[in-house]
């Protein structure tokens, strides 16, 4: 009896898994190549790609509850701040420690500051949808 429920609670929460967008976007076509190549490094350590060159979908784990757009403003290894998004599965607890992660790595392994960032949280399947007007 404790086995089936235990089957039927993970065939749940399987088939409500919650799906989002996964690539970023950055505005601008003013990008220096320095800066492009910034970006590149972003997309291998996230795993995402760019959101013009096409969306990539990830069904989110279940820890992670909502979806997440993360509003970043960098340099990115430049002279002038570009603002972009980060499009992610995440989870309501971690939420606000997220922008303190991502200012911390981003100097460590991209050698770029971080200036604001912001974080919004959604719950809905792909409920967060990729535009240049971050």
């Amino acid at each position: 009896m404790i086995r089936h429920s235990v089957l039927l609670i993970l065939m749940t929460s399987l088939c409500y898994a919650l799906t989002c967008n996964k690539c970023y976007i950055f505005e601008g076509d003013d990008l220096t190549e320095k800066q492009i190549l910034t970006l590149e490094k972003i997309a291998n350590l996230m795993h995402s790609p760019d959101c013009s060159e096409g969306m990539d979908f990830d069904t989110c784990s279940t820890s992670n509850n909502e979806c997440h757009k993360i509003t970043l403003t960098s340099n990115l290894g430049g002279h002038t701040n570009q603002t972009g998004s980060l499009y992610q599965c995440g989870s309501a607890k971690t939420r606000e420690k997220l922008c303190r992660i991502y200012k911390k790595y981003s100097v460590k392994l991209i050698d770029t500051e971080i200036e604001d960032c912001n974080i919004s949280g959604c719950e809905g399947d792909l409920c967060f949808v990729p535009s240049n007007n971050t």
